[in-house]
């Protein structure tokens, strides 16, 4: 589809790099040393990294970062599902990792698509873990499977009883094609901070629901999320109000510059306890649970073994990194509103 647009005279406003990893079953070794030897490039440049692993039909089922939830509903809104022709996003279920777990699952009636804390499993893992790229992770499931890595799971047993007639294998394709263009030519990069402030406190609030969550001191990153959360209104505020419409190019491309870079805010240098390979606060693969998902892991992990104190001393370094994301929307903000 890009290729037909290329040769049809369009050129993204922004690069786009399409990959296919080996060795993906053998521990992610084909994007992690992609990713490990182009870091620095990728820290500086990288907007997005979309990835998709496995897909049959059902539902479609993201993982992904919170600022990106906004901009994925609105993808979702504008692609039908081939069969039903309805909008993808009135069946959307959010995932993490290479499945999706029963505490994801269960929405409130009605609440928008949250997309899944990313796990383990699957090729996002280099981009948004070890170097804070906002990632996302699409595919179609929960309608027939059973023989996943099994001698079952052929092409024809694909084609007889999966996606029969590939319909679902388009559709996605519309979905991350969507994505694509919207990214690559967007005046303004579609990030949302308000979804990374509710994200991170739900997950403080999970904590403390936990066995020994009232000993662990939460108040301050609690308060830090809090003014994330008033600088996210801010910032929204000034969209609402259309401030971007009156930017020069140069002007927007500073803007979009610290829109993109802002989830690097919460995939600090030290990494976490322990594994220091992984960076992201805000979610990790379990160090025990291997697909899933775990949500502010370094204190989420300390307290469920029982180590209070560890989890304690969690909490500071959790603290700065929402600090810190809290002064990039700021920053962008004061651009936006020429106070710079």
């Amino acid at each position: 589809t890009i290729g037909e647009l290329v040769r049809s005279g369009w050129r993204p406003n922004r690069t786009i790099k399409f990959a296919l990893w080996d060795a993906e079953e053998f521990g992610l070794i084909g994007s992690t040393e992609w990713v490990e030897k182009h870091r620095r490039e990728l820290t500086e440049k990288a907007i997005l990294y979309l990835n998709s692993d496995s897909n049959g039909k059902g539902a479609i089922r993201l993982g992904g970062s919170p600022l990106l939830e906004d901009f994925m509903r609105e993808v979702l809104r504008d692609t039908r599902d081939p069969v039903s022709r309805e909008p993808l996003l009135t069946r959307a279920r959010p995932r993490t990792g290479a499945a999706a777990t029963p505490d994801t699952e269960t929405a409130e009636a009605g609440s928008p698509l949250r997309l899944g804390p990313l796990g383990a499993g699957s090729d996002y893992v280099p981009f948004y873990h070890h170097t804070g790229v906002a990632s996302v992770n699409a595919g179609f499931s929960g309608d027939g499977g059973g023989v996943y890595h099994s001698v079952y799971d052929t092409i024809y047993w694909y084609t007889r009883f999966a996606d029969t007639e590939f319909q679902y294998g388009r559709t996605l394709a519309q979905v991350m094609t969507t994505v694509l263009l919207r990214m690559a030519d967007a005046p303004l990069l579609g990030f949302d901070f308000e979804n990374m402030g509710t994200a991170i406190n739900r997950a403080l609030r999970q904590v403390r629901e936990l066995k020994g969550g009232e000993a662990v001191k939460l108040d301050d990153v609690t308060a830090e999320v809090g003014k994330l959360s008033e600088a996210a209104a801010k910032w929204e505020q000034q969209l609402r109000e259309g401030a971007w419409q009156r930017l020069d190019r140069q002007t927007l491309a500073r803007v979009n510059g610290v829109l993109f870079r802002s989830e690097r805010a919460l995939a600090p240098e030290a990494g976490l306890p322990g594994r220091a390979w992984y960076k992201h606060v805000y979610a990790a693969p379990g160090v025990y649970t291997g697909y899933s998902a775990k949500t502010v892991p370094a204190v989420r992990e300390a307290l469920e073994a029982g180590r209070i104190e560890d989890a304690n001393t969690a909490v500071p370094p959790l603290t700065a990194a929402v600090r810190e994301l809290r002064s990039r929307v700021e920053r962008a903000t004061e651009i936006l509103t020429h106070r710079h």
